[in-house]
Parts: C-alpha cells; sequence; structure tokens
C-alpha cells in the first residue's frame, strides 16, 4: 500500500505541476558539483603512489619469485589496464571545479603535475595514447567519436605535451595568490609544487636523451635552461622537496605489501641487485634482503656479513629456481622492513636521489655546467641513505674505492646508484632508464619467454573491444606490425 500511494502520489504530481521527466534522473544523494580541495587528497594518493610496483621490481630482478612464478619474470607480460585514466580522471575534475577563479588557480597548477606525471608513466609504458582527446567523456560540446573512442597521440607528442603544461604549472605558480586544502604531499606549500613542477621537467628530459641530438627538441638547451636559472625554475635543492606520499593505517591506504606473505617466504632478492651491491659493501642490502638462512641458523650476526648474502639467478627455469632455493643459501627479501609495518616506508613519486643522479649524468654529458657532477653524485647516495637509516655508514660507503666518484667512470657509477634507488620504488622507472641506457646487463635464458627485456606493455583489452581502429592507427603510426611486448618505443630509438 505505501509503495502504491507513492506511485500516485508521483503522478499527480506530474499531472498537476508540469513535470520534467529528467527531474527524476538525477540522484538529489549524489552531488553534481564539487569543490577542487575535495578532490585533491584522493587524487594524490592515487597518482603518486606507486601502482605497479611488484611488476616492476620483478620485472628488473630487484626480487624473483619462487613456488608459481610470474609474468613479469617469464616477460609474457600480456596486456596492460590503463589504470592510469581512472586516477587522471579525478585530476581532471578537480581542474574543471577549479575553473577560472583565481584563488582555485594552484588547484590547476597541481592538476597539471599530477596529469604529466600519469601521462609520462602512459607513454613510457606503452608509447602513443590517447591524450589530446583523453578524459573528455562529459564534454557534451564535442563530437560523440571523439569523447568516447579518442584518437592517439604519438609518444613524442605525449612528452612534449606535458613538458608544456609542466611549464604553464611553473607560470602559474609563481604568480599564485590562492592557497590550496587537503595538500597530503606539500601541506598546501606552494613553493614546492613549483619545485616539483620544474623538477619533473628534468626527468622527461633525461628520459628524451637518445634525441639529444635533435636542434627541434632542444633537450640539452631546456635542461641547461632549467637547471641554469633556479629564479625562474626552482627545483629541488633538499630532501625536504621530493614528492612521496605515506601510508597510513588504514583500510585502503596501507602499505601495499603490509601483510604480503609471499614477501616473505617465496620471494628472494635478484642475482642483479645482489651481486652488485656485495661488490659495493652496500649496506643497504641489510635492508633489502636477509641473509640466508643456512647462515641465519649458525651465526647471530649474518645480517652483516655481505658473504651471507646469494640471490636467485633468473634465468634458470622455474624448476632449477625451486631445486635450488631447497640448500637455504639465498637470500629472502627482508620482509621485516616491507610486509611487517602496515605504514612501511613512503612511496617516492620523485625522490631527491633521482633528481641529483639527473643532475649528476647531465652534466658529465655535457648538458650543463651550472651544477658539479661529483657533488650530486654524493648527495643522490647521501640522501638514500639517509632515507634507510644508514646515515652514519655514509662516509666510509662513499670512501669505498668502488663508490668514490671517480670522472673516468662516472657514468657507470651514476647509473649503479640509480638501479639501487629504485628497489621497491619508482614504478617503472628503472626499466625505463634500462632501456635508456642499457644498465644494468641483463641476459634472459630459460627462466623468460622472450631473448630481450620487454620495451613496452600491449596495448588494454578494453581497447581492443571498444578504440581498435585508432589502436591500430597507433600500432602502424609506431612502424608496429603487431601489438607486441618488443616492439622497441621512439623514445629508445637512436
Amino acid at each position: 500500500m505505501k509503495r502504491r500511494n507513492i506511485i500516485l502520489s508521483l503522478i499527480c504530481a506530474c499531472c498537476l505541476g508540469s513535470c520534467n521527466v529528467t527531474d527524476f534522473s538525477e540522484n538529489l544523494n549524489e552531488p553534481q558539483t564539487t569543490s577542487p580541495q575535495s578532490l585533491l587528497a584522493n587524487a594524490e594518493f592515487a597518482s603518486f603512489t606507486h601502482n605497479h610496483i611488484l611488476q616492476a621490481a620483478i620485472s628488473m630482478r630487484y626480487m624473483i619469485q619462487t613456488a608459481d612464478g610470474s609474468i613479469f619474470q617469464t616477460y609474457d607480460w600480456g596486456r596492460g589496464d590503463f589504470a592510469e585514466y581512472n586516477y587522471l580522471r579525478n585530476v581532471q575534475k578537480m581542474i574543471e571545479e577549479a575553473g577560472d577563479e583565481p584563488a582555485n588557480q594552484p588547484y590547476v597548477a597541481i592538476g597539471k603535475i599530477m596529469r604529466a606525471h600519469s601521462f609520462f608513466m602512459l607513454a613510457c609504458i606503452y608509447g602513443d595514447v590517447p591524450y589530446s582527446q583523453a578524459l573528455r567523456g562529459e564534454d557534451t560540446s564535442i563530437d560523440m567519436q571523439e569523447r568516447f573512442y579518442p584518437a592517439y597521440d604519438s609518444q613524442k607528442e605525449v612528452l612534449t605535451g606535458i613538458l608544456l603544461e609542466l611549464e604553464e604549472a611553473n607560470e602559474i605558480l609563481k604568480n599564485a595568490v590562492g592557497t590550496v586544502e587537503s595538500d597530503i604531499v606539500y601541506s598546501g606549500d606552494l613553493s614546492k609544487w613549483r619545485k616539483l613542477a620544474n623538477t619533473y621537467q628534468l626527468r622527461i628530459l633525461l628520459m628524451m636523451s637518445k634525441k639529444a641530438s635533435d636542434p627541434a627538441l632542444g633537450i640539452p638547451q631546456r635542461f641547461d635552461e632549467i637547471v641554469s636559472n633556479p629564479g625562474e625554475y626552482p627545483i629541488f635543492s633538499s630532501e625536504e622537496d621530493q614528492a612521496l606520499v605515506n601510508y597510513l593505517n588504514t583500510e585502503g591506504v596501507r602499505y601495499p605489501f603490509y601483510n604480503d606473505l609471499d614477501l616473505g617466504s617465496k620471494r628472494y632478492i635478484g642475482k642483479e641487485l645482489c651481486d652488485l651491491l656485495v661488490s659495493l659493501e652496500d649496506p643497504r642490502l641489510f635492508v633489502f634482503a636477509d641473509p640466508s638462512e643456512l647462515s641465519q641458523a649458525s651465526d647471530p650476526n649474518a645480517r652483516y656479513d655481505f658473504n651471507n648474502y646469494k640471490g636467485v639467478d633468473v634465468t634458470l627455469s622455474l624448476d632449477e629456481v625451486n631445486e635450488l632455493i631447497a640448500n637455504k643459501e639465498f637470500s629472502r627479501i627482508n620482509a621485516a622492513h616491507y610486509a611487517d609495518n602496515p605504514v612501511g616506508e613512503p612511496s617516492l613519486a620523485l625522490s631527491y636521489s633521482e633528481v641529483m643522479l639527473a643532475l649528476a649524468e647531465a652534466s658529465v654529458l655535457g648538458w650543463t655546467n651550472a651544477v658539479d657532477a661529483r657533488r650530486c653524485y654524493e648527495e643522490a647516495i647521501r640522501s638514500s641513505f639517509n632515507f634507510y637509516g644508514l646515515s652514519a655508514d655514509y662516509t666510509s660507503y662513499i670512501e669505498n674505492p668502488a663508490v668514490a666518484y671517480d670522472e673516468n667512470n662516472a657514468l657507470t657509477q651514476i647509473y649503479r646508484q640509480r638501479y639501487i634507488i629504485y628497489m621497491i620504488q619508482g614504478d617503472f622507472m628503472s626499466l625505463f632508464h634500462y632501456h635508456r641506457t642499457g644498465f644494468p646487463e641483463m641476459v634472459c635464458g630459460r627462466g623468460q619467454v622472450t631473448t630481450g627485456v620487454p620495451y613496452r606493455m600491449r596495448y588494454p583489452q578494453v581497447e581492443v573491444d571498444m578504440n581498435q581502429v585508432n589502436m591500430e592507427d597507433a600500432l602502424r603510426n609506431q612502424g608496429f606490425a603487431e601489438d607486441d611486448e618488443m616492439n622497441k618505443l621512439w623514445i629508445y630509438q637512436d
């Protein structure tokens, strides 16, 4: 009877009051508009926490997985998921809600920085991706085909486009008059956001180093322009500037490896990383991994002896790996550091260490005279040691002849340290730099289905199903006969 009365009331209302059917299509419990500050924190957390960290760690052999293996270990990657577009929707909505209101322009600038971050990752993971026509599903002023079936932009167009967005963010923040609320990265400090906008340009420009000779791109010149003009382009100057997100002991925002039983049982440190750390007598090894079970059983101080650490060779077949680890001579990942703490270590979206290594490399390459390569190299190591609570070990480490800066071997030293700092950090940044520099040396064997490390992920199945024409155009435009992991992207081509 109650339901019948409700229906009758609705009918009467329509008859007596010029009923508009669209009035009933709106859910009054779901707001149609919102404020940029209400979107900021969630957008930051989604954008700046690591979204592919396990896949990247296994792909780049920081760790290997035993027992049941992993497609990222065998390099049978398959299709990606375009998850970054889910994060970008909130970012885009924040920018739209900020509008032209002068006090809201800092949200626009921050949104451009987060757009640059996500589109950079997308372009480096896939190659050509939707960019100029992306995220326009709610814009009824444009053609439906473009709204829901966006064309792909070239990797070059995406990277140059986001460099421009970062320049725009710098300009907005230089003249910002408003403030921001709900900022979990910099607590509303717009000067730090401005530094991030400019420093992120350095990350992108260095990743484009194989195109440094292209005068139209002017990559070295742009890098030097930023570094040489701190008044116009302030960049990171200390660890206080690095972009990081802290996890919380709350459902949905805990450290991603918390309570990950696999981390403490069937994941071991990879041979490439372990051998490097042992050769450098690098105490970060004690944080990253556990000594072998055999050594722990016989030596209470086993953790601090480099001889007690051994990484697993991922080129062996899974059966061979499982047979080897049965002798308990190999080192598991240090679960106490990564899995036992619900908060864990922060997610470093862009670390001071990475920036210092980028500056050191640019100096060695002759891109800029504004910085000293040795100082930047040493600062990068110092910052990484501080991050892992190893500051007391810094001096002895930097004086180690294998580590002490050598201008005749500088690039290799920089590459070594960069590989180390991306241990369970940086998502696929280590993979991107590997294809750019060739470091570390990685070979494939019975444990892989490819003859080399994949350059990219294949486009998601949803693109095959819903946007196939544009996807296939993108493949042809890149010179790819098919959608394959071994297609070499523009950014890596000499």
